[in-house]
């Protein structure tokens, strides 16, 4: 297992501890689905680097605490959807 989906699980298992609404966990689990179905897919092709996934652990450490978090996560919905457009682009 590769360290940016060992990353992308640990956001899972931090979003299961969140204090979201439901709609918007089922909207951010679902993306981070989406990226680890990408990264087995494009596995070895290094499309990104591992510093966009810490960045991405590191937003859902800020959903996670933040007072203001519609912010918060809006910024981690376009992260989410930036790194899956570029997974996606990348498929053989």
């Amino acid at each position: 297992m590769t360290p940016q989906y060992q990353i992308v699980n640990q956001c899972l298992r931090l979003l299961r501890q969140a204090n979201l609404s439901r709609l918007d966990a089922l909207r951010i689990e679902t993306r981070l689905i989406q990226l680890k179905r990408l990264l087995l897919i494009t596995e070895g092709l290094n499309l990104l680097g591992e510093e966009h996934f810490e960045e991405l652990l590191s937003g859902m450490c800020m959903i996670c605490e933040e007072e203001c978090r519609k912010e918060a996560l809006l910024m981690y919905l376009g992260q989410l959807e930036g790194m899956i457009t570029c997974l996606g682009e990348g498929l053989p």
